[in-house]
């Protein structure tokens, strides 16, 4: 006897997501089509309507998520990182761990999200405002102005990994490495 299929919203939601982050990773934003979309993740068109009435809204979702994803990363090491109430200088090198995983494994998601940003502009709002959540983060530093430099270093390691203009993945845990010994005054840990 077969089991009846259990619907479950949210999971059917996420791989929808899942699925539109690894087509438009492949093939662009663009040329992302709903039809492939729901092929991917194994779901009806109407089922994908059902979560994303247009292209857009779909793209715009991906971008949300995996900003979510990383924001809840960061919150899971550091409660309170971005809302202040944990120590700025232990959230800071935690975003960079959580950075540095991001830099070594090659999500889709991410990708994807970075060609829907290049699509329409309007869907960098959350990345946007994550952005500014970090930089006051790293402003909350026992020294602003070396935070700042490590932070702005970590805006264009993530702007490489996206746009695959990026360094070997073991330099870039040097590098990380190297700016998490930066933030901390650990000069020892610099070459």
């Amino acid at each position: 006897m077969t089991k009846p299929r259990t619907r479950n919203p949210a999971a059917t939601r996420q791989r929808l997501l899942d699925a539109a982050g690894e087509l438009a990773c492949e093939e662009g934003a663009s040329s992302l089509s709903l039809d492939a979309v729901a092929a991917k993740a194994g779901v009806s068109k109407g089922g994908l309507l059902y979560h994303f009435p247009s292209k857009n809204a779909l793209l715009r979702a991906m971008v949300a998520d995996h900003v979510s994803r990383v924001r809840a990363e960061l919150e899971a090491r550091a409660p309170g990182a971005l809302s202040g109430t944990a120590p700025a200088l232990t959230a800071a090198l935690c975003y960079l761990d959580v950075l540095r995983e991001e830099m070594c494994s090659t999500p889709a998601g991410a990708s994807g999200a970075f060609a829907a940003m290049l699509e329409d502009p309007a869907f960098m709002e959350p990345v946007l405002t994550f952005r500014d959540d970090l930089r006051a983060l790293f402003a909350r530093c026992p020294d602003p102005r070396r935070a700042a430099i490590v932070f702005l270093a970590c805006e264009g390691l993530m702007h490489e990994k996206l746009t695959d203009a990026h360094r070997p993945e073991e330099g870039n845990d040097t590098v990380l490495r190297d700016l998490a010994a930066l933030l901390t005054g650990d000069q020892a840990g610099c070459p």
